[in-house]
């Protein structure tokens, strides 16, 4: 047998006239042996290992085994009806009776149990499950279903032309759908219930030719004399090329752009070879299966697959050498997954294949339950926490309750559409769908109502609110965005390219336009980023597609380099290294060391949680968790241990030190209503029903309450004083008036980016009490106006400089290194003589820095991982202040040694908890020395 792409199939007969041998064009062979009654008895496969099937007395197949040895078992009742096929773990997949004129009259799938009645002379057939949910299935004379009655009494109905295609639909809410064809059976018009046509036409061979939606734009597609489809054109009119091999394989796709992706395939027609446009190589190999055995990505870096003898994954090996496990049952189902590092999670399943059970490698069990249909119906983590799902008769969600009892319900129309969800506070959201099932309002419990409108094809056209103010947005032919307006009547555009990209946004009003513009490589990865102030930011990338380079406008590059498995490991700059990360064997970062060489370590249990920090220093933070793998301790730097006790839920409800504890409530949508602090008081918190916070109420009964608009901005603000604050909004949400109890207001406005032009405070009597202004060019402020006057600021983004002129004309000039550190600062208002007022030399690897003032004292400064360890001031090389701080594990100061002063070193003396308890002054610690006493809660009992 050929096909009109060259392919065949050779067929090769025994002495008896059986088929033998069957050769594709590859040179791939299947061998058939038989037995006795000439059935099939085994198949040899191309890689040696055999399919074997046994069969009855009466020649019924009732075995098959695969080459590991798993055997599928099948049983017929004495009429040879196939009743029963049995895993190979003895699970029965299903179980079925026949009546008398072979009708299934009861099937069985795990414990759900079908019946099935017939009615032929009114064309019905009832299908009753377990719990005596019926649904009704009623026929045509061509015993094609007409009408579905389900469960909960809604119906769904169907119309048919002469030949048997559907020409009528009508869902459950009675919406249609039309559907007309050719006399071949293809659609040529769908009409959906909104009056909405898409068309259909089609080629000699029956190939779909053209699909023209609502809005008359079309998709078209051309093929070559062996059907294989060599041109797609969309909307726009671009255009995908493909070319094909002798066999009918791809071997090319060229894009609207021009770039060209190219395929190779060996002999057995397996892909082998992947060419991007760019000119780098995927590579591919198989086994005699056809089975992928490797993986060699552009990098060189190449993952192995290795399979069992039935064509299960086993594990997979990375270019490291280190290999993820798998391990099944004989049905086929996973029972275990190992790590590199050994740590294995196991699987448990029921009698019906179900997973009932997981075990992480620390032994923690985590249990599943279904009901009868397979719907997840429980799931109970280690500590016994079980969340609940409950179902309706179609198998939709109604009603979901977490570990603590509270619950959500659902509501569905007749469709299936959600039209109301009610949390477990009892609050209401509402929605209503158009006759496509799409949404239309959508109600919040506050009563703030969203609306949506589409166009024929379903994208959104209009967004509108209570405020009775819309967005819309517009579509090219291909269906992207191109034009969205605002409230505020503010338009944003977007530019495409061929391939879908974005090449520039747009946005316009007020008389200001800002336009920012992307450029891509072959591979659609963005390779320049142009921002409207004309600040250009350059991209490069490695073979893999990994970012390898960001070049800024400054000229510094940031460079990124990866490992095998496409893992960031390094990251540094042009002054030097940034970062270096290590990974273990599993991929959870162990290492990580900064750009002035400290070094942080982590380290892990057997489930991936941290549950050690080692820092530069020495000191170390550890955690521990529960069963479940919520956080129930950490130990910090100071050695306090910090206890957690949570909820069913996981949310914290205690927090200890071993001396004071804190308490927290919530209330049942898990939002926060009561804190107990350390020292006993109450802080008490309200809610609206948008969890918006009403009202806060302090230990001493004095009161926060707040206020928000329909939209959830906050509009009023009372504090415990009964000071009240009222904010005003302008339709993009951002603030424009702030009002005091003296009657005095802050008024504010903002440019097109939402950057800050004015801010005007005004007394009550609405005379202005001062102005300040701000002016920008391209998102960079380049003028301010104060009441002193104005100060004006000039960029060179090349250089990192930056200049202000202020009112009296004096000029300062910044310049900054490549990170954008500030590295100088002179006065050049006289050009020709600048003045410098500060030097300033930063040595990371060092980590120091030196600096120097114009009035010639300089100084510097050293780190650690902590922070500051030195920092000195001189003049004409004397030495004017010198200051070593000595910290303890923790990072908190143990002392601060003046070295030029021994009387004036100061020394911290910290509590078990970290809470300081002495003070001591001078270099004999008597000149000053004072001990705070404190109570279990922190408050000072005694200061001597």
């Amino acid at each position: 047998i050929r096909d009109n792409r060259g392919n065949w199939l050779r067929f090769y007969y025994n002495s008896d006239g059986l088929l033998s041998k069957v050769m594709h064009s590859s040179g791939k062979s299947l061998l058939y042996f038989y037995g006795t009654n000439r059935k099939v008895s085994s198949i040899q496969l191309p890689d040696g290992n055999y399919l074997r099937y046994e069969y009855d007395s009466d020649d019924n197949l009732i075995s098959f085994t695969d080459p590991e040895g798993n055997t599928t078992r099948y049983v017929y009742d004495d009429s040879h009806r196939l009743i029963s096929i049995v895993d190979p773990e003895g699970r029965p997949l299903f179980q079925a009776e026949y009546d008398e004129f072979n009708r299934v009259t009861k099937y069985q799938e795990r414990e759900l149990i079908y019946t099935y009645s017939y009615d032929p002379a009114n064309k019905k057939t009832t299908k009753t499950d377990s719990n005596n949910k019926t649904t009704t299935y009623y026929y045509n004379d061509d015993e094609v279903i007409t009408k579905i009655v389900f469960p909960d009494g809604s119906v769904k109905e169907f119309k048919y032309d002469e030949n048997g295609n559907p020409v009528e639909l009508t869902d459950e809410n009675g919406n249609r759908w039309k559907y007309e064809y050719d006399e071949n059976g293809n659609l040529l018009k769908k009409t959906d219930p909104l009056g909405s046509v898409w068309k259909y036409t089609y080629n000699e061979r029956n190939q779909i030719t053209s699909i023209t939606d609502p809005l008359g734009y079309s998709i078209t597609y051309e093929y070559d004399t062996k059907g294989n489809l060599i041109k797609k054109t969309n909307k726009l009119g671009n255009s995908w090329i493909y070319t094909y091999n002798q066999n009918g394989q791809k071997t090319s796709v060229t894009d609207p752009l021009g770039r060209k992706t190219t395929y190779e395939y060996d002999k057995d027609g397996n892909l082998i070879k992947i060419i991007d446009p760019l000119g780098y190589e995927t590579l591919y190999s198989y086994d005699s299966l056809g089975r992928r055995r490797s993986k060699k990505d552009p990098r060189g870096n190449i993952t192995y697959y290795i399979y069992d003898d039935a064509g299960r994954l086993i594990a997979v090996r990375d270019p490291y050498g280190d290999e993820i496990r798998y391990t099944y049952d004989g049905a086929g189902n996973k029972i275990a997954e190992t790590d590199p590092l050994g740590n294995t999670t196991k699987y448990v399943y029921d009698e019906y294949g179900r997973v009932v059970k997981v075990i992480d490698p620390l032994g923690n069990e985590t249990l599943y339950e279904y009901d009868i249909y397979g719907n997840i119906v429980s799931i109970t983590d280690p500590l016994g926490n079980k969340r609940s799902w409950l179902y309706d008769e179609r198998g939709r969600l109604i009603k979901e309750t977490e570990a603590e009892g509270n619950s959500t319900s659902f509501e569905y129309d007749k469709a299936g559409n959600l039209k109301k969800k009610t949390d477990p506070e009892g609050n209401v959201w509402t929605y209503e769908y158009d006759p496509l099932g799409r949404v239309l309002k959508i109600v919040d419990p506050s009563g703030y109502v969203r609306t949506l409108k589409y166009n024929a094809v379903g994208k959104i056209t209009e967004i509108g609110d209570s405020s009775g103010y819309t967005i819309t947005r517009s579509y090219d032919a291909n269906g992207r965005k191109i034009r969205q307006k605002d409230r505020m009547d503010f338009v944003t555009t977007f530019n495409y390219d061929a391939v879908g990209n974005v090449i520039s946004i747009t946005v316009s009003g007020n008389g200001e336009i800002y336009t920012t513009s992307y450029e891509y490589d072959k591979r659609d990865k963005k390779i320049k980023e142009i921002h409207p102030n004309g600040y250009v930011k350059r991209f490069e990338y490695d073979e893999n597609g990994n970012l390898k380079k960001e070049i800024y406008p400054n000229g510094n590059e940031v460079i990124y380099h990866y490992d095998a498995l496409n893992r960031l490991i390094k990251i540094e700059d042009s002054l030097g290294v940034l970062k270096e990360i290590t990974y273990d064997r599993a991929g959870r970062i162990v290492a990580q060391k900064s750009g002035g060489g400290f070094i942080t370590r982590y380290e892990y249990d057997a489930r991936g949680r941290r549950t050690k920090v080692i820092y530069p220093d020495g000191s170390t933070m550890e955690m521990q968790y529960d069963e479940a793998g919520r956080l129930v301790s950490l130990k910090n730097r100071s050695g306090t241990t910090l206890q957690f006790i949570r909820d069913k839920n996981g949310k914290l409800i205690e927090l200890s030190d071993g001396i004071r504890t804190g308490k927290v409530s919530y209330n049942k949508n898990g939002l926060k209503t009561k804190i107990i602090d350390y020292k006993g008081n109450e802080i008490k918190f309200e809610y609206f029903p948008s969890g918006k916070v009403k009202r806060i109420i302090h230990p001493d009964s004095s009161e926060r309450s707040f206020k928000y608009d329909l939209r959830g901005n906050l509009i009023e603000e009372t504090r415990p004083s009964g000071y009240v604050i009222k904010y005003s909004y302008d339709l993009r949400d951002r603030v424009t008036k702030i009002e005091f109890p003296d009657g005095s207001y802050t008024s504010y406005s903002y440019n097109l980016l939402n950057l800050m032009t004015s801010a005007i405070t005004s007394a009550s009597d609405g005379s202005i009490k001062y102005t300040l202004s701000y002016a920008y060019y391209g998102g960079r402020l380049i003028k301010t106006e104060q009441p002193f006057g104005v100060v004006q600021y000039q960029y060179d983004s090349i250089n990192g400089i930056r200049k202000l002129i202020y009112p009296d004309g004096t000029t300062i000039k910044e310049s900054y290194d490549l990170r954008g550190r500030l590295t100088k600062i002179e006065d050049i208002t006289d050009a020709q003589n600048p003045i410098v007022l500060l030097n300033k030399t930063i040595n990371s690897s060092a980590n120091s820095l030196t600096f120097t003032y114009g009035n010639g004292i300089g100084g510097g400064m050293s780190f650690d991982s902590n922070g500051i360890t030195r920092i000195f001031y001189e003049k004409d090389s004397a030495r004017l202040f010198d200051l070593k701080i000595h910290r303890d594990s923790s990072g908190k100061v143990e002392k601060e040694e003046d070295l030029l002063d021994t009387g004036n070193t100061k020394r911290y003396e910290y509590d078990s908890l970290g809470r300081l308890v002495r003070y001591l002054l001078g270099d004999n610690q008597t000149s000053e020395d004072i001990t705070y006493v404190l109570d279990a809660n922190s408050n000072w009992k005694s200061l001597t």
